[in-house]
């Protein structure tokens, strides 16, 4: 039984282990654990160490706001907490926990989202070009989507040759 248990648990142990050598070896400034070419191979645990990169997951919740984010984390938390408390109910609590943690779950995830995309720049999508086969006095950049005269030759904007 204990060599079983021992092999169940290896390769996650095994990429724990990997996980902090990479993790360490980016925060003691020395690189990468993980060369980038291995981020093609089977396993890309190259990318790992980014779930780790402190500085810049404390500047996205320096964009957010401190005050918001610590919001975030104690309503997310209070809700975890209340259906875990629904979960220790016997029977009638598992039912209703199992129906209400995916709602959970994903009521976490995607306030996470949005609190991240406040403070992710957005970009515009470059206006959509005319129909074909309709003739028009404007045309759009091929570069970057400003809208021009049909007939300039150069983007009044980026001033890329057309």
């Amino acid at each position: 039984m204990a060599i079983a248990v021992f092999l169940h648990i290896l390769v996650p142990v095994i990429l724990i282990v990997l996980g902090a050598f990479d993790f360490i070896s980016r925060m003691t400034g020395i690189g990468t654990f993980f060369p980038m070419a291995m981020g093609t191979g089977l396993l890309a645990l190259g990318s790992f160490g980014k779930a780790f990169a402190v500085s810049e997951i404390l500047q996205i919740i320096g964009k957010i706001g401190w005050g918001k984010y610590i919001i975030w984390l104690i309503v997310t938390s209070v809700i975890s907490l209340a259906v875990g408390a629904l979960s220790s109910i016997p029977l009638i609590g598992w039912i209703l926990s199992l129906i209400v943690s995916p709602v959970l779950g994903v009521f976490a995830m995607r306030s996470a989202a949005l609190i991240y995309s406040e403070a992710v720049p957005t970009t515009e999508a470059p206006p959509a070009p005319p129909p074909v086969g309709v003739t028009s006095t404007v045309k759009f950049c091929a570069h970057c989507g400003a809208r021009m005269p049909a007939d300039a030759t150069f983007c009044p904007n980026c001033g890329a040759r057309q």
